[in-house]
């Protein structure tokens, strides 16, 4: 049974309360500091735990993360969202001010049914039936990365580099997917996959270097392939890395990659044809920059 909550709207007078079924926790802080949280319909209430520092709640509306879902609000068209909770913080290991997840509830709104309701006697009834007709408003906050197809040209086929790593999420020991990271300021490929790259096969991997294969095959309409978006803001852009000479180590590399983890290892790096890529991994990234990669050179825009 939907349970519901008492809860402000920030453009609502101070003195009416309204019913939601987007509930909020019922034992929230106000966060009362800079920055105001402001979503293209005015500034509207961010509540956090009290367990939540509120100096950690300042980081979070700070980070780019958060930046860049504000924008996305601001620039909506069709939704509006209100109240919204920070649920949680994640930081990087070690750190208090590099933030690696963030869990956010609102309360969203298509932009129609908002506006009936705001131009309405904002009734218990119209009240309640906004409340219905609301948008699933939880959402994980991650940002972007970047994950890299690696096309060794073989003399009669072409192969490709996968990571093999231990996923707990999904309770797999050996889970193979497309070596993931993210690109740094200064435009070098980092992260663990990168640093197995470089040890394993001397390879050093810069975006001056790749072929995006997202913006050829987007433009400017998306920023790259979204692969959880009903719960999940993560992007992730699409590169293409060719290596045109390296037939003669490839033997050896295939032999030496076999993805066998040994023991303390948590990471290992195998060799596929490219022609399997799509039956021997599951991974959303590895099966997009396939299919790209693919429509590119039947349609001629890759060689």
């Amino acid at each position: 049974e939907m349970e519901f909550v008492q809860a402000q709207f920030a453009d609502v007078d101070k003195n009416r309360e309204v019913i939601g079924p987007n509930k909020l926790h019922t034992t929230l802080k106000k966060f009362n500091g800079d920055p105001k949280l402001e979503l293209g319909q005015g500034f509207v209430g961010v509540y956090h735990r009290e367990d939540i520092d509120p100096s950690s709640i300042k980081l979070a509306l700070e980070s780019p993360m958060m930046q860049t879902w504000i924008n996305r609000m601001k620039s909506s068209t069709s939704t509006i969202a209100t109240d919204l909770e920070i649920q949680s913080v994640e930081f990087e290991e070690g750190s208090q001010q590099t933030i690696k997840f963030i869990k956010i509830h609102a309360r969203c709104y298509t932009k129609p049914d908002y506006i009936k309701w705001k131009n309405s006697d904002r009734s218990d009834q119209s009240t309640q039936e906004l409340a219905r007709n609301s948008i699933p408003g939880l959402a994980f906050l991650r940002g972007p990365s970047a994950s890299v197809l690696i096309v060794i040209k073989g003399e009669e086929e072409d192969f490709t580099v996968l990571t093999v790593e231990p996923c707990f999420a999904v309770v797999k020991n050996s889970f193979l997917q497309l070596p993931t990271g993210r690109i740094d300021e200064t435009g070098d490929f980092v992260g663990k996959a990168a640093t197995e790259l470089r040890s394993t096969l001397n390879l050093e991997l810069r975006e001056l270097d790749m072929v995006n294969l997202t913006q050829l095959a987007f433009g400017n309409n998306f920023p790259g392939v979204f692969p959880s978006a009903g719960g999940c803001d993560e992007h992730i852009i699409l590169y293409l890395y060719q290596m045109r000479d390296a037939s003669e180590q490839l033997e050896s590399w295939r032999a030496k990659l076999s993805g066998e983890l040994h023991k303390d290892q948590f990471m290992a790096l195998k060799i596929v044809p490219l022609k399997e890529l799509w039956r021997v991994s599951p991974d959303s990234k590895s099966l997009s920059a396939f299919a790209i990669y693919q429509r590119l050179k039947l349609s001629g825009i890759l060689s």
